[in-house]
């Protein structure tokens, strides 16, 4: 009943812009043919109220994102409606769109579009299509104005994925403007076809621009990654899309090769002489443990070796003192699985150890961590199922060991446990009293 009440509403919204515009096409068509001003003041008045219906009548609301571009820019937008055309119109000062030249033998839209300074195009001409459209726009841009491209072309349905087109591109290098990517998620609430309109939230988000001089590919990779990265985006605000998830391991293996040989042999079930000397040299590991709530990943370091070999299929890690959260230690007596990952100072790669933890509190154990008088409370004995290696990319791409100090503008333990606690915890007290506290529980 709901839906039929609302396609009834928007058949009416329908009919009801559609005669607005025939209306106020006749009545400002003498102002319009004698001055380019009464187009503009036509058609912003009818965006104008196009937009009031459409909140008023179905529902739709519109919000404009970002910094709406006054100066003389090519905008490069999504098109998935009629409601993108006229938000976007009623946002920038004088917007002059590229459009399909059919379009110019329609009834007052043509008479309106020529006096905009729209473009026409003969999408069927291509190459010829594209040249004409460069100089149209040079003699157009005599005036100023914003020019709004389509770079796919056509409108398309949300989630609808079509490739982009070079005249976007020839017309960024020809011009010599900035291009301003502009996304939005106006199809989901005003479909390309049909007559339902649904209520909702309709976006267009103006994005950072491209500056001038960018090469034609990378002009048109780097304007389609922010279009179609920040409609998805506002769709799924929405509701609209959902992610796609990987549910079998046909399908993951699909989209990756095959693992190389070295990836597959380096892998060994105990301690090597090569893996010992590179486990004993790390003072830093992350381990991983998994459990009833959920998984957990606790750095783990010491002044030596993170971790004491026992025999080579066996490792032992001193639990120093901490917070008493526990979830690590909580995990393990649950569920064994473990995961660790050795680290060292300067080397990019990573030697990791799968296998099954227990924990013990032996009196004989703990002492062999023994410092400054002080053990730790319990020690994690891991059994080794595999060792190997993990390749050197992830470290490198982050500069982990080269970057210098990044930490100037991050916010303070004290002030996140403030932020969380609504004052009553932490602060500029707690980060000053911290150095002096942890240097006393060390060990």
């Amino acid at each position: 009943m709901a839906d039929a009440i609302q396609w009834i509403r928007s058949l009416i919204f329908m009919i009801v812009i559609y005669a607005w515009m025939l209306v106020l096409g006749i009545v400002f068509a003498p102002y319009a043919l004698f001055a380019k001003k009464g187009a503009l003041q036509a058609c912003k008045l009818y965006a104008r109220t196009t937009l009031w219906l459409a909140r008023w009548m179905v529902g739709i609301r519109f919000e404009v994102r970002g910094t709406v571009p006054v100066d003389e820019v090519v905008i490069g937008a999504k098109h998935q409606s009629f409601l993108d055309i006229m938000i976007i119109f009623h946002a920038v000062p004088h917007g002059k769109f590229i459009m399909k030249r059919e379009l110019l033998w329609t009834p007052m839209i043509g008479l309106y579009a020529r006096r905009l300074g729209c473009i026409p195009v003969n999408r069927g001409k291509k190459g010829a299509a594209v040249a004409k459209m460069v100089k149209d726009v040079a003699t157009e841009f005599a005036e100023p104005g914003q020019l709004v491209i389509y770079p796919q072309g056509t409108r398309v349905a949300p989630g609808a994925r079509k490739p982009y087109k070079v005249g976007a591109a020839v017309l960024y290098e020809g011009l010599g403007f900035a291009c301003v990517p502009a996304a939005t998620n106006a199809g989901v609430f005003w479909p390309r076809t049909g007559v339902m309109r649904k209520p909702g939230l309709a976006i267009v988000d103006f994005l950072d621009p491209i500056e001038p001089g960018v090469e034609r590919e990378a002009f048109l990779t780097r304007l389609e990654e922010a279009i179609e990265t920040r409609s998805d985006a506002l769709m799924r605000e929405v509701g609209l899309i959902q992610m796609e998830f990987i549910e079998d391991i046909e399908t993951l293996e699909s989209l990756y090769g095959t693992p190389g040989a070295p990836s597959l042999r380096k892998v060994a079930d105990r301690m090597t002489p090569l893996y010992r000397k590179w486990i004993k040299a790390s003072r830093l590991c992350v381990l991983s443990t998994v459990g009833p709530e959920g998984v957990d990943g606790s750095p783990r370091g010491d002044d030596g070796p993170v971790v004491l070999e026992l025999d080579n299929r066996t490792l032992a890690m001193p639990d120093w003192r901490g917070n008493n959260r526990l979830d690590s230690l909580r995990n393990i007596v649950r569920d064994p699985r473990v995961s660790l990952m050795f680290m060292v100072p300067g080397s990019n790669n990573v030697v990791r150890v799968n296998g099954t933890a227990r924990l013990t509190a032996d009196k004989a154990l703990t002492g062999r961590f023994e410092k400054n008088g002080k053990r730790p409370a319990t020690v994690i004995v891991v059994d080794i199922a595999e060792v190997y290696t993990q390749c050197a990319r992830a470290l490198i791409r982050a500069r982990t060991w080269n970057s210098g100090d990044e930490s100037a503008n991050l916010p303070t333990i004290g002030e996140i446990l403030a932020e969380a606690s609504s004052g009553e915890e932490g602060g500029a007290r707690y980060d000053q009293e911290w150095q002096a506290r942890a240097a006393k529980t060390m060990w």
